[in-house]
């Protein structure tokens, strides 16, 4: 139910419920002519009083109200309610059937053990099975579709929430690029532009190919595992140039085919997270920083 289109629609949630109800409806007449083909219509009356009430007020208070919060107790309680009503409109309509109208043979027999034992038969343990059955028989199937339903909606629910989570994270760790390496970089690069070194064009480049990856590429679900690695070498690229020769700096990036792809960005925080926290000014002589990628057999 919850995938038909325009289900939330007014119109088409009320024509769900009559085709629903027509169809327990049928069920119920085929089920009580077997019994009195005469007088079936009035135990088909009773029981859809009986199901439809207590179809809308758990449907719409009790199982989003108390179930799907873990009111179990209060939950409980409501069973033994709802028995009770059934319990009621049964007796009362046992008595209606012998005052007004001549059952057949196996409805009079019905009708009788129901009178003989009394409305408090409904709690008696001797005949409390006979009653369950009548009982559990008439709400199984439209409660247990909507308890599914309930269910279903609430994983549902929980499986969107945690997808959702999982996007804002993901686009949380892709916006979290170091700005202060833009600007030790950007800063380095005018170092190298203005002493006319041919390494400052490159440079420009490698930076300017570095934001083109995180403005595009890195918005889709997967990426090439070759332009995710080009991206990291060219971080790295820049990075030296923050540390020269005063950090030793190794990287070693080697793949087996040209056909992975990977989760854009997944492996930089682990590298960018190197480079700042790693050689701090503090502590910079004889720290070093050494980078292994290697995939092999698409592990």
């Amino acid at each position: 139910m919850i995938n038909i289109p325009n289900y939330k629609k007014p119109i088409v949630r009320v024509l769900l419920h009559l085709l629903f109800w027509l169809c327990i409806t049928v069920m119920y007449t085929v089920t009580y002519n077997r019994i009195d083909k005469t007088n079936g219509w009035v135990m088909v009356a009773k029981d859809l009083i009986a199901v439809t009430t207590i179809f809308y007020f758990t449907s719409y208070i009790i199982i989003p109200k108390w179930l799907m919060r873990g009111k179990y107790f209060l939950s409980f309680l409501w069973v033994v309610v709802i028995y009770l009503w059934w319990g009621c409109l049964t007796y009362l309509t046992c008595l209606f059937i012998m005052e007004y109208l001549q059952p057949g043979p196996r409805m009079q027999n019905f009708v009788n053990v129901v009178l003989d034992r009394g409305f408090m038969g409904f709690f008696n343990l001797a005949g409390l099975p006979f009653y369950l059955l009548d009982f559990i028989y008439l709400v199984s199937l439209p409660l247990g579709l909507k308890i599914m339903q309930a269910f279903v909606r609430v994983r549902y629910q929980k499986m969107a929430l945690e997808r959702d989570n999982l996007a804002l994270e993901l686009a949380f760790l892709k916006s979290q690029i170091n700005p202060h390496f833009l600007f030790n970089t950007l800063n380095n690069i005018y170092t190298l532009v203005v002493a006319g070194r041919k390494s400052g064009a490159k440079s420009i480049a490698k930076l300017s190919g570095i934001m083109n990856y995180l403005l595009h590429e890195s918005n889709k679900p997967f990426v090439s595992l070759n332009a995710e690695l080009d991206f990291l070498k060219d971080y790295v690229d820049l990075e030296k140039l923050r540390f020269d020769e005063k950090v030793e700096i190794s990287v070693i990036m080697e793949e087996d085919s040209d056909r992975y792809i990977i989760v854009p960005l997944i492996l930089f925080p682990f590298i960018e997270n190197a480079f700042k926290h790693g050689p701090k000014a503090s502590n910079r002589k004889n720290a070093w920083i050494k980078l292994l990628i290697r995939v092999e057999d698409g592990v």
